[in-house]
């Protein structure tokens, strides 16, 4: 046993070199063949003048950047609450600019409609297009049924 155990060994040692041996030709072959860097350095680029206030303020990345809004609640189809949840929606739309269509924007807002009825008019109306591979809508649509479904009518909306 012990000679089954000492071949396996040297079998397993001769393998380990074998494989020693083609790394280092290969490293020697890349080595090779690589390119030697340039023997001067590239120029360093010209200095840049200052910039005035009005140029700061346009390069200013903070500026760019959309005003950090809360997203909306979660909605669950209060009637109460209705106006604020959609009024929350349209701010958080109006200040990301990721909302490329209207379908995008109805199914974000859908995605907030997560309970009660609110969440069975989601539902309902998902199920619809989906099943009737119809369009999503548009906004200004999805918006009036919204606000037939989900505000208060009072005499103030109604002027």
């Amino acid at each position: 046993m012990d000679g089954n155990i000492l071949k396996l060994s040297q079998e397993c040692h001769t393998a380990t070199q074998n494989v020693l041996e083609l790394l280092l030709s290969v490293i020697e072959q890349l080595k090779s063949s690589s390119q030697p860097p340039p023997s001067s350095s590239p120029a360093p680029p010209p200095p840049v003048p200052p910039l005035g206030p009005a140029t700061t303020a346009i390069s200013d990345p903070a500026v760019r950047k959309p005003p950090k809004l809360a997203p909306p609640p979660e909605f669950d189809g209060d009637r109460t609450k209705g106006r604020a949840f959609i009024t929350a929606c349209q701010l958080y739309i109006q200040a990301h600019g990721g909302f490329q269509s209207d379908t995008q924007k109805i199914m974000w807002v859908f995605s907030y409609m997560t309970k009660g009825d609110a969440a069975a008019w989601a539902t309902m109306h998902t199920e619809q297009i989906i099943g009737s591979n119809s369009d999503w809508g548009t906004w200004g649509g999805f918006l009036t049924e919204f606000c037939m479904c989900f505000t208060v009518l009072d005499a103030p909306a109604l002027a």
